[in-house]
């Protein structure tokens, strides 16, 4: 009797380590996944965020692999006119 439920805990425990592997893998995929994702998003928003920072404390700030924040455009001159 004991060997049988000896024998069913082992396969219940296989099948749990089963699916706790499964689980890692998935959880592997999804971190690289957002990873990707936020990676994106960086370089999607760099280029609107670039003229909202006057000091440009962001330009040439390196985000991973070769990608740079572009530096921000320059502001035209205004011209003044009394009147």
């Amino acid at each position: 009797m004991s060997s049988a439920l000896a024998d069913s805990a082992e396969i219940s425990l296989n099948i749990l380590r089963t699916e706790i592997t499964a689980a890692e893998k998935t959880l592997e995929r999804e971190i690289e996944s957002r990873l990707a994702f936020a990676g994106k998003l960086k370089l999607a928003i760099a280029p609107l965020m670039a003229p909202r920072l006057p000091d440009g404390p962001m330009n040439g700030v390196r985000l991973g692999g070769d990608q740079t924040v572009p530096a921000a455009p320059e502001e035209p001159e205004t011209v003044r006119t009394e009147g």
